[in-house]
């Protein structure tokens, strides 16, 4: 199977789902799964990330979205804190 980075941006070849690589995750039985965000809004509202088996994946574009050594988890932050 072909490895992904995180942070390419990938095609689901079955359902055309596309995004984001955010995360990857290997089983003990060898499956790898990519955590998919997409890159699109849907009436205004993100759309919620998905898991996809390596093997139904293709990269898309060549460009890969790069992040800042930030070492924080998932979630929604702010990117700036502002102090009074």
């Amino acid at each position: 199977m072909k490895e992904f980075k995180l942070g390419t941006i990938l095609k689901d070849k079955i359902t055309d789902f596309e995004g984001t690589a955010i995360a990857k995750v290997e089983y003990l039985n060898g499956c790898v799964r990519y955590e998919i965000q997409p890159r699109k809004l849907k009436d205004g509202n993100k759309i919620e990330s998905i898991w996809i088996d390596e093997s139904q994946l293709i990269t898309e574009k060549k460009k890969a979205v790069t992040g800042k050594s930030d070492p924080g988890g998932p979630g929604d932050r702010p990117s700036e804190i502002s102090h009074p």
